[in-house]
């Protein structure tokens, strides 16, 4: 009986990406960018928490950034 090669046939080549700890220490956050993160936060906590009347609109679209290997999907939020 033959046996055939089924496994990972497809695949042309295979690229180590950085771990998420490798990531942040590469490219670490920046103060303007933790204050955005912040901020953003704390006005969804006051939406869920019935303190602002806001609307929290979520956001997922589909790209790819060639800087990052591996990153395929991003989620953005707005406050309106």
């Amino acid at each position: 009986m033959t046996m055939h090669q089924t496994k990972d046939l497809r695949i042309t080549d295979v690229k180590e990406i950085l771990s998420p700890e490798e990531l942040m220490t590469d490219l670490p956050l920046s103060e303007q960018a933790s204050n955005t993160v912040f901020d953003t936060r704390q006005g969804i906590y006051a939406v869920l928490d019935g303190k602002d009347d806001r609307l929290v609109v979520v956001l997922a679209i589909e790209y790819r950034i060639n800087a990052l290997p591996g990153v395929k999907h991003g989620i953005g939020c707005l406050l309106a």
